[in-house]
């Protein structure tokens, strides 16, 4: 029996007494070059929430990290990007629609720099988005997230991306190989806004260190990783 998290080989443990072995996750950590950033901007960092509009995510956060982000006086300027997609169920919970109402007010301030995405990603359309990310938002609050693990977390460290996680989950854990990001306590509901403003505070540390990192993401993580996991599992 194979899982891909320590936090859910316990629980299964306690469950129902299985002895599952930790693999590799199965995320995409090897990437084609794609085209530069045609208005890209050096002294820009942006940051990305990928995704969809859901509670469990984080979606209701996002307007208070805007306005953080803003209010800071940093020597660099901001961009967000955040996709604000309904999930497959067609259906907007309430905060999150409260919350995609005042994104599109802030999207009309001057000085704020918001681009929302409506639809649905294609996958080229994604890794694109990803590739031109500066700080990955996973602002997440479901309860599963503790134990879970997050192919869009892998992915942004395989590429070398710092990212803001909930604490004490499994995604903290993970950021923790390399420290090139902030953990979040989910139970406070401004403590997000807080950490992503302390990151962009000290965004050339976080990002030294996620850069530094990428390569040890990307030997531990992977179809090849898992594959070589279970070859070694067999072979044993």
């Amino acid at each position: 029996y194979l899982t891909d998290t320590e936090q859910l080989k316990s629980e299964h443990a306690a469950t129902s007494q299985l002895d599952l072995r930790v693999m590799p996750v199965v995320a995409k950590t090897s990437f084609d070059k794609i085209e530069e950033l045609s208005d890209s901007d050096d002294n820009t960092i942006l940051l990305s929430y990928l995704g969809s509009a859901r509670v469990d995510k984080g979606f209701q956060n996002l307007p208070s990290i805007v306005e953080e982000a803003y209010s800071m006086n940093l020597g660099s300027k901001i961009k967000f990007i955040i996709q604000a997609s309904i999930p497959g169920v067609d259906y907007l919970e309430s905060p999150c629609e409260i919350a995609l109402q005042r994104l599109k007010e802030l999207s009309f301030i001057e000085g704020y720099d918001i681009q929302l995405i409506l639809e649905h990603l294609s996958d080229g359309a994604y890794e694109n988005l990803l590739e031109k990310s500066n700080l990955i938002l996973l602002p997440y609050t479901g309860i599963t997230y503790k134990v879970q693990s997050s192919g869009i977390l892998v992915e942004a460290m395989a590429h070398g991306i710092p990212c803001i996680v909930p604490r004490g989950t499994w995604m903290e854990s993970e950021l923790s190989r390399t420290g090139g990001g902030v953990a979040f306590d989910s139970n406070d509901p401004s403590d997000v806004a807080r950490s992503v403003c302390s990151l962009l505070d000290n965004f050339s540390t976080y990002d030294s260190l996620a850069k530094k990192g990428a390569k040890q993401i990307k030997s531990h993580h992977g179809a090849p990783a898992q594959a070589a996991e279970i070859v070694k599992l067999i072979s044993s």
